[in-house]
């Protein structure tokens, strides 16, 4: 039986103009404070997920995670042109130059978080 706490909602944002994408503090520590993620997207199903990692490997492609060294605004972010070159590619509704919300659920036990690139919505022009 699922516990509540195995499907936490969560929010990451995606900067287009700047080509950086948001990580919460929240879904950090609900990904139990990770030293590494790993950002991965699959096209097919339109899925985007952090998944943790414990070192990273040129073949992992992981993003070391400083929790001490937070943004003020509670924030990691992650500055990566390709990344975000490639979910342009896979949704095409999506405009240049504004700030979209991508809205998924962390499960903690899998020390994973997945977003539906379905559920994007704008938040910044």
């Amino acid at each position: 039986m699922k516990k509540p706490e195995d499907n936490i909602v969560t929010n990451i944002s995606i900067d287009l103009k700047k080509m950086r994408i948001r990580i919460y503090k929240s879904t950090l520590h609900y990904l139990g404070d990770p030293k590494y993620i790993q950002l991965l997207v699959n096209p097919k199903t339109q899925m985007l997920a952090l998944r943790v990692v414990e070192t990273d490997t040129p073949l992992l492609q992981a993003h070391r995670v400083d929790i001490k060294n937070i943004s003020p605004d509670d924030s990691y972010e992650i500055y990566s042109g390709s990344f975000i070159t490639k979910l342009c590619e896979i949704t095409d509704c999506i405009d240049h130059n504004c700030t979209y919300k991508l809205t998924g659920k962390v499960i903690p036990t899998e020390k994973i978080a997945v977003f539906s690139l379905k559920s994007i919505k704008i938040i910044e022009l």
